[in-house]
């Protein structure tokens, strides 16, 4: 009887508002027989609705609020969490994110003596400390800062293996642990979901395409500024929620641009995978050094993407061959664009190009067959 213990902040409530369910993403390979599965917060998710990210295994789930500034409830997050694991007796422990959950992790693995595994999907130094300093929001930055040092080093000095999903990641986990042992596997999508784009024509009207959630620092705005100066007949459609979802709103129907340009709202995610093909171009606006689950799930459908260079660093999965990458500006976007519209060649040289690389070195049944690896060497 092999059993995972998962601890997790996600409020997995939204996720399943949103679609954002992936199967087996607590449990590859459907390795596991028992998935205890711990929120550090007082989000209720009905098991069902969760069911197939565990696949065949017996799903529990616990809730341990935690406020991180207040150090009583942080010491009654560790009591209770240290008390389930010694009741579950897990094989391994697992986190996603360098944060609250883990150090809850860390302080299990002091206790039981069992594997700690943390999956870590941001490089905090850029997308979260950086970040702040650039926006002048200081109170942000000095927290960001304490948690590095107080929740963040610990966990990654402990852990038994360090997970980054693409490898930008790794140059924050060594300024943690310079003798850290991490090993980059990308995250996995459903790919089951997925058609593969065969023809490269473009549809009348053209078909654009916007996935991911609407917040400043994916803010599609200079992508909507691109398309008001294309003359071609298109429909553009955004897919996905936040914060800034009203802006864009206003920002649409002032230009009237509404009857181009859709505000789709959420989409089970199964849902758009099955409808990627359908697309001509996948367009996409970041802020953030990573890899986004989007994105690999337009390489894995063969699309044309085109998105914007980071001025202060670069993601070495993103070359030529595979992406077409702007200046994060509309003029640049609008260019790319138009370039795309009028060469079928480069559409198809760069959504084969994709659609091989996500295959090649990417795709989800590598990342769970490697997954397996792991379990298997940590588990005794």
């Amino acid at each position: 009887m092999k059993k995972l213990l998962v601890i997790i902040q996600d409020r997995l409530s939204d996720l399943v508002k949103k679609g954002e369910i992936t199967p087996l993403y607590y449990n590859p390979g459907n390795y596991f027989d028992e998935i205890h599965l711990i929120m550090t917060n007082d989000d209720y998710i009905n098991p069902d609705n969760i069911k197939i990210t565990v696949g065949d295994a017996k799903l529990y789930i616990y809730n341990i609020p935690v406020t991180i500034f207040n150090p009583f409830s942080v010491m009654k997050m560790q009591k209770k969490g240290i008390k389930i694991a010694q009741r579950v007796k897990p094989d391994i422990i697992r986190c996603y994110g360098p944060f609250i959950n883990s150090f809850l992790g860390y302080h299990i693995k002091k206790y039981i003596n069992k594997p700690l595994l943390v999956s870590l999907h941001i490089n905090n130094d850029l997308s979260i400390r950086k970040l702040s300093l650039k926006r002048f929001k200081l109170i942000k930055w000095l927290f960001a800062v304490f948690h590095k040092y107080i929740i963040e080093k610990p966990v990654m000095k402990n852990a038994d293996l360090l997970v980054p999903v693409y490898t930008s990641i790794l140059p924050y986990i060594y300024s943690l642990n310079k003798k850290a042992n991490a090993r980059v596997l990308y995250n996995i999508i459903d790919i089951k979901s997925i058609k593969r784009k065969g023809d490269y024509s473009l549809h009348k009207p053209m078909r654009f395409l916007y996935t991911g959630r609407l917040i400043k620092y994916k803010n599609p705005l200079n992508i909507i500024k691109a398309l008001e100066n294309i003359e071609y007949d298109y429909v553009f459609d955004i897919y996905g929620d936040g914060p800034i979802k009203n802006e864009l709103h206003k920002y649409i129907e002032k230009r009237q641009l509404s009857d181009k340009i859709k505000l789709k709202g959420f989409i089970k995610n199964s849902d758009i995978l099955s409808k990627l093909c359908e697309y001509d171009i996948f367009l996409i606006h970041s802020l953030y050094h990573e890899i986004s689950k989007t994105v690999l799930e337009a390489m894995a459908a063969g699309l044309p993407i085109i998105l914007n260079n980071l001025k202060d660093g670069f993601i070495t999965e993103y070359n030529k061959n595979v992406v077409l990458k702007v200046e994060n500006a509309p003029e640049s976007y609008r260019k790319a664009i138009l370039f795309l519209i009028e060469n079928k060649e480069e559409r198809e040289r760069l959504g084969h190009n994709a659609y091989n690389y996500y295959y090649d070195f990417l795709n989800a049944n590598k990342m769970e067959h490697e997954w397996l690896e792991i379990f298997n060497k940590y588990i005794k």
